[in-house]
């Protein structure tokens, strides 16, 4: 399996495709209390379903990195090589992924958000005794965040993932625009499609919900990828 870009999203899609599909059995939420909307640990879960054929997954996983005294990240999957035992160690690449998952309450989370991809940024590779694979390949970041979209607040960080860019109106001084400006400092500059996707989730089995009020999209499932630079 290349491990790139359009392979990390096939991937990221899968798992939302399997949690519309949850979703669309049983919906275990209350339309009227937002605070009772699906939490990011289902994106978390959908995550390691998807991404757990290809990769070895690890959970709440801390480490102590040289830019920061601790950090901790929600998930972090290291792909998986066939048959590793009968190769050579030395040949064998350690390509990671190392992952956040949020849900937004409000735009003043945004600002927050920029914080979680410094802390991704600052993953380093495990100590050689500590991991089979011997080779130092390649480390990406990914962030994902559900946005149920009752909170029309949240609207232009919806707009601006969809277009890849600030939405217009929004000031580059927000916390919106804080978080686009590292986000493509990460990205180095140009944001591709591979990179920042959306998809949606669907909203058949809300209790009461009139589907016409959201034109049958009641949230989102945010996606940003990006390249974890290699520490010297």
């Amino acid at each position: 399996m290349i491990f790139d870009f359009s392979v990390i999203r096939q991937l990221c899609e899968r798992a939302a495709a399997n949690f519309n599909y949850d979703l669309d059995a049983c919906y275990l939420g209350y339309e009227g209390r937002r605070s009772n909307h699906p939490t990011e640990r289902n994106a978390t879960i959908h995550l390691v379903s998807a991404f757990s054929p290809d990769f070895h997954v690890y959970a709440e996983v801390g480490q102590n990195t040289r830019s920061s005294s601790r950090c901790h990240y929600d998930l972090v999957m290291l792909r998986k090589h066939q048959n590793f035992a009968d190769q050579d160690a030395a040949t064998m690449s350690a390509d990671f992924l190392v992952c956040e998952c949020k849900r937004l309450y409000g735009t003043e989370q945004v600002g927050g958000i920029a914080g979680d991809l410094e802390r991704i940024r600052a993953f380093e590779y495990p100590i050689e005794d500590n991991i089979a694979y011997r080779k130092k390949g390649t480390a990406f970041g990914l962030l994902c965040i559900i946005n149920w979209s009752d909170e029309r607040v949240l609207s232009p960080v919806v707009k601006s993932w969809n277009e890849r860019k600030l939405c217009s109106g929004v000031s580059e001084d927000s916390p919106l625009g804080k978080f686009f400006k590292e986000a493509k400092k990460m990205a180095g500059d140009a944001i591709s499609q591979d990179q920042m996707f959306s998809v949606n989730l669907a909203a058949s089995r809300l209790p009461g919900h009139n589907v016409g009020q959201y034109t049958d999209v009641f949230g989102q499932m945010l996606f940003f990828v990006f390249r974890i630079p290699e520490k010297s």
